[in-house]
């Protein structure tokens, strides 16, 4: 996992989002996040016509560090990046080790890995997607196991990561409501829902002019132009195509919580599509966890169920951290 990390960074980083190319721009807009101040231009100029500066966990994170220690802004950001990618697959093996094989969790690993400098791709600044994708593992993660407080001390963190975790509720709802619990997981699912909802729209009042509205039908045709274009090299496809065909495969074979994922994962595909740069992979990260289990539930139909000496002992909703 380290290695991998190791890799990804000081190797795929340092010629895209890293670069000396990209420094100017990343410090001017790292300043202009923590200061809430546009950058010169505009944000739409930069390419953050997104509400960039309601980002605020990363960037006032590294400000601070930077205050305290004297590393440099650029420096602290890479590490942050490491050590969350190396998180990420820590996180992403374990949540998988407790319903699948260690082979085939580690196999999910190494795609997730092998598609990470995708990731790296087409943009210059956006520090923060690392950790919001180790915030999304760990709150899919106490989702499933139905661990709500620990579900919701994570979401409260994740959206101020990056403000997309505000749709977390949703999962946590349609992946464990019955016919005779949907009650419970409807009010804790619209409790929750509501402090993130008020913590979104505080940090717009608080942060004033930081959004930008966008023409999203343009967006959407731009999306679909490029997605046509490009065909099997668009991103999003080299991504994704693989574990979607591995989960629509094994979408019968799946549980509950799996099913939804996969459902949940189409809804975000959808406003995403709607509301950005959809051939930036780095959005759409959090697709990989909601369809790897499924997915492994295909790859499970093709070559068949594993033996028992290879089954993990473990219950399926156990939650450590």
């Amino acid at each position: 996992m380290g290695i991998v990390s190791i890799v990804e960074v000081n190797f795929v980083g340092d010629t895209t989002i890293y670069s000396l190319n990209a420094a100017n721009i990343r410090e001017e807009l790292h300043e202009s996040v923590v200061h809430n101040k546009p950058p010169a231009g505009g944000w739409a100029a930069h390419g953050a016509n997104d509400a960039m500066n309601i980002r605020i966990a990363i960037p006032y994170l590294v400000e601070f560090l930077h205050e305290e220690t004297g590393i440099r802004v650029l420096q602290l950001y890479k590490g942050i990046d490491l050590i969350c990618i190396w998180l990420a697959l820590i996180i992403f093996f374990a949540y998988l080790s407790e319903q699948f094989t260690s082979w085939e969790s580690a196999l999910a690993c190494l795609y997730f890995a092998a598609i990470l400098p995708l990731t790296f791709a087409l943009h210059a600044y956006h520090p923060y997607d690392r950790a919001s994708l180790v915030a999304w593992l760990l709150a899919i993660w106490c989702a499933r196991a139905r661990h709500f407080w620990k579900f919701s001390a994570v979401a409260l963190v994740a959206v101020l990561i990056k403000y997309d975790a505000i749709v977390l509720p949703g999962l946590y709802f349609l992946g464990n409501a019955t016919p005779q619990t949907w009650r419970k997981y409807l009010s804790q699912s619209f409790a929750i829902g509501i402090i993130l909802l008020t913590i979104f729209l505080g940090l717009f009042w608080l942060l004033t002019g930081s959004y930008v509205r966008e023409d999203y039908m343009d967006q959407i045709l731009r999306n679909f132009k490029m997605m046509i274009g490009t065909a099997i090299f668009y991103p999003p496809t080299l991504a994704f195509g693989l574990p979607v065909v591995l989960a629509i495969l094994g979408y019968k074979s799946s549980d509950q919580f799996m099913r939804a994922s996969i459902w949940f994962a189409g809804m975000i595909a959808v406003i995403l599509i709607v509301a950005v740069n959809f051939e930036e992979v780095r959005c759409e990260q959090m697709l990989i966890p909601l369809l790897a289990p499924a997915a492994l539930c295909g790859l499970r139909r093709i070559l068949g169920e594993p033996g028992a000496s290879q089954r993990q002992p473990r219950p399926a909703n156990t939650l450590q951290i």
